[in-house]
């Protein structure tokens, strides 16, 4: 039956050795963020984005930002 469940093989698996720090995964978050929306934003001044996606790609940026609860 399609969409079965079954026992499979484990590809991968990721220890930590403690939980990170307050505010680590935010920062982080936050850096990613802007390095990331820099690079949409070149290519989008650049137009190496169709014209029917430009608005997408901006809108997924406004939706992932992570100071968007602050306005």
């Amino acid at each position: 039956m399609k969409g079965d469940l079954s026992p499979g093989q484990i590809i991968g698996a990721i220890q930590f050795k403690s939980l990170p720090e307050k505010g680590q995964l935010r920062t982080a978050y936050q850096e990613a963020f802007k390095a990331l929306s820099a690079e949409a934003s070149e290519a989008l001044q650049q137009e190496e984005i169709p014209p029917g996606y430009r608005l997408h790609v901006r809108d997924y940026f406004d939706s992932i930002r992570p100071d968007k609860d602050k306005k």
